[in-house]
């Protein structure tokens, strides 16, 4: 119950402090939608601010994050009572279209949420690296429990882990950690019908744009895990929105430069896309206040986003490692090519041929395979049939009339597609978000009865999406969300996971203690499954570099109770050198690796066993 208590009152505070701090930048908001933009960006930023000092002082505990964020709700609160006046509400009664909105997004994330409860956390990557990254960080208290230079775990930005971190910290189990991402569902529905705004829909017809956003299929089988794609998306949006501003003020531009750092650090492939961001910020910043105000948003973009690219530089000389850079005369070394690695991923169908062959098809299939990792679809009929030739439509109306406005979201738009594989539609969520903006704004230029109508049925073709999506929330057709909703609670947790069952990992940890240590190699490619319920034991990576002889004497200091390795690597030859010390348990599945258990420490010296541990 205190763990319950406790989320309450964080995120109540978190939320709180983001209003607080949203009624003081922007005195003078245009809009409710404006000021609300503004909260989730600020929460956003202090959360991952919050995390991020605690991490590097070795603090990081859930009354570290729950001090910090009640202390800036009290001071914010003190700081801006009564200064801002109510932002004007919008003479505009709703229609039936965005009722109907209203439905549709009340729907997606009510079933998102029944998912993240219901189902266990089992997607690939999730268990992988995103959630490891929170877990080691949590064992250690801080960054220093990160294994060094390991791909992706920690080497990648994490701005969106670092809110999945703020969750974890203070949940005593990972039954909701899969609810992680669907707040960046709202943040990012809410920046969409924000940008419809600013393109022309009136206030109650631009929910639409987010709703049907919120629906697409690629989103909604992303919301409940604990991937990162939505959350980068909703980053990038809250950038849109901002640097969309009509009136030429300097606060909403930072508030653009925020969002902007928290983009640059959410995910590797964000550099490319932050340039055309960056460009349409810089010019607009430079234009209002001068080059003093450019140095200023970058030097916030640089603070909130730069700093991982920054440790990556100085421990390689790359910093986007592992990812080999050659670009004409710039090289960066690297161990992963960028062209595998984004064709890495589930054995789904993916499209074929180039580029723009590629793309054609994603777009236009809308009976691809549902699921979380969609490479062939995934945008459904609501993108093809409304998005895509609104906003054509939407293009073609301010051509004459808005040409600096159609530029900029022209370069937006090729922002959201700066990608190595935009046809895969996670990767460029933002995209269809601002095609759905553009059609929602082209047709509130119609009859009002026209656009109603329209409007519902672009609510409709994304519902149709939504619910051919349902059966990509699991892994197989059976179970389905409705089987595993009447299992109890254990039966679901060992009813599917990312390589099968995972209930023989799960009767590993379950029991073990503080003083129980796994340690694994690198043929283990999910980590996640080694840590326990309520994150008691710990897990200790053996580097690659470790020889047998390191690696044996490592595990006997740390008093190792467990063992995964295979192949070639030191702690398989360890295994090899001293059978007696392993007793075997299980394969790891696709991984090749096995899991055993040590026997004892605690054996005399004889050729060939491990010396007597003290």
């Amino acid at each position: 119950m205190i763990h319950v208590f406790m989320c309450t009152v964080a995120f109540g505070a978190l939320a709180w402090a983001g209003w607080r701090g949203a009624r003081l930048a922007l005195p003078d908001c245009a809009c409710g939608l404006e000021r609300f933009v503004a909260a989730c960006t600020l929460a956003l930023a202090l959360a991952l601010s919050s995390v991020a000092v605690w991490a590097w002082l070795a603090a990081l505990s859930a009354t570290t994050l729950l001090v910090t964020l009640v202390s800036a709700a009290l001071v914010l609160g003190v700081w801006e009572r009564g200064r801002a006046p109510a932002c004007p509400r919008s003479p505009e009664a709703p229609g039936v279209a965005a009722w109907v909105a209203i439905a549709l997004a009340a729907s997606t994330l009510l079933l998102s949420a029944i998912s993240a409860y219901f189902l266990p956390v089992w997607q690939w990557d999730s268990l992988g690296y995103h959630l490891p990254f929170v877990y080691f960080v949590l064992q250690a208290g801080g960054y220093a429990g990160l294994p060094p230079l390991v791909p992706y775990l920690s080497t990648y930005p994490h701005g969106v882990e670092h809110v999945f971190l703020l969750m974890r910290a203070l949940l005593p189990n990972d039954d909701l950690i899969d609810v992680g991402q669907i707040p960046f569902g709202i943040v990012g529905a809410a920046a969409t019908a924000g940008v419809a705004r600013r393109l022309g829909a009136p206030p109650f017809q631009a929910l639409v744009a987010g709703a049907c956003w919120l629906a697409l299929p690629a989103v909604f089988l992303q919301l409940p895990s604990n991937y990162v794609d939505v959350g980068v998306a909703a980053y990038f949006l809250l950038v849109a929105f901002w640097v969309l501003t009509p009136t030429p003020a300097v606060r909403p531009l930072l508030l653009g430069a925020v969002a902007l750092g928290l983009f640059l650090g959410a995910k590797p492939s964000a550099p490319l896309p932050v340039a055309f961001l960056g460009l349409v910020l810089a010019a607009r910043l430079k234009t209002i206040a001068g080059w003093a105000h450019v140095g200023l948003a970058g030097g916030i973009v640089l603070v909130l986003g730069g700093w991982s690219y920054l440790d990556n530089f100085l421990a390689t000389g790359n910093p986007v490692w592992p990812i080999n850079v050659d670009f004409g005369p710039l090289h960066l070394p690297g161990n992963r090519v960028v062209g595998k690695l984004v064709a890495a991923g589930a054995a789904a169908p993916r499209p074929q041929g180039g580029l723009l062959a590629r793309l054609w098809t994603s777009w236009t299939t809308l009976h691809g395979p549902p699921a979380f990792d969609m490479r062939l679809g995934g945008l459904g009929p609501a993108f093809l049939f409304f998005a895509l030739p609104g906003a054509l439509v939407w293009a073609w109306q301010r051509a004459r009339t808005a040409g600096g406005l159609l530029l900029t979201v022209l370069v937006l738009m090729l922002g959201a597609l700066a990608h190595p594989e935009p046809s895969t539609a996670r990767f460029v969520l933002a995209f269809p978000a601002l095609c759905l903006a553009c059609a929602t704004a082209a047709v509130a230029r119609a009859r009002h009865n026209v656009s109603q109508g329209v409007l519902v049925l672009a609510c409709v073709f994304a519902g149709w999406g939504l619910l051919r999506a349902l059966p990509g929330l699991t892994p197989d057709v059976e179970p389905s969300l409705w089987d595993m909703a009447r299992l109890p609670r254990e039966a679901r947790r060992n009813a599917i996971g990312p390589d099968g069952s995972p209930a023989r990992w799960r009767q590993l940890t379950q029991g073990l203690t503080s003083k129980d240590v796994i340690a694994f190699d690198e043929t283990l490619t999910l980590p996640g499954l080694l840590w326990n319920e309520d994150l008691t034991n710990r897990v200790l990576p053996l580097r690659a570099e470790l020889d047998a002889s390191q690696v044996l004497a490592l595990m006997q200091a740390q008093n190792v109770s467990h063992l995964v390795a295979g192949g070639e690597l030191a702690a398989g030859q360890v295994v090899r050198a001293h059978p007696h010390l392993f007793e075997p348990l299980f394969s790891c599945g696709s991984d090749p690796c096995h899991v055993y258990r040590v026997r004892t420490w605690q054996r005399e010296n004889e050729p060939g066993s491990a010396p007597k541990h003290d």
